[in-house]
């Protein structure tokens, strides 16, 4: 017993500490570069200007610290940027299929001199 009174003897008292938060919550993504790609190449209907709108929002929102707002807009920017793209990736190639057939029947030279 004596040991045990040496040693809390001298020792503070225990009490109330201040706690410490750590956020170990991982910042959302506004996919810019994507969404910018999207405007400029696959801007189907207005979708890719949507989508840049959205992740000017979410890197807006996540300046200032908003983190739920951040990830929400986010959401929607993958979300159009990715309608967006394949959309205007489907009527690319419905455009060359329809220009490839069509061509075959304004100009039957073409189909003598490959046959």
């Amino acid at each position: 017993l004596p040991r045990e009174q040496d040693r809390t003897e001298g020792a503070p008292e225990a009490g109330p500490r201040p706690a410490t938060l750590v956020s170990l919550r991982r910042m959302p993504r506004d996919y810019l570069v994507w969404s910018l790609f999207t405007f400029f190449y696959g801007n189907f209907c207005c979708l890719g200007l949507a989508a840049l709108v959205f992740s000017i929002k979410s890197r807006d929102a996540k300046v200032l610290g908003d983190v739920e707002s951040a990830e929400e807009h986010g959401k929607t920017d993958r979300c159009l940027s990715v309608v967006a793209l394949a959309l205007a990736i489907v009527s690319m190639i419905v455009s060359i299929i329809v220009m490839a057939t069509s061509m075959d029947k304004r100009n039957p030279r073409l189909i003598d001199r490959a046959g």
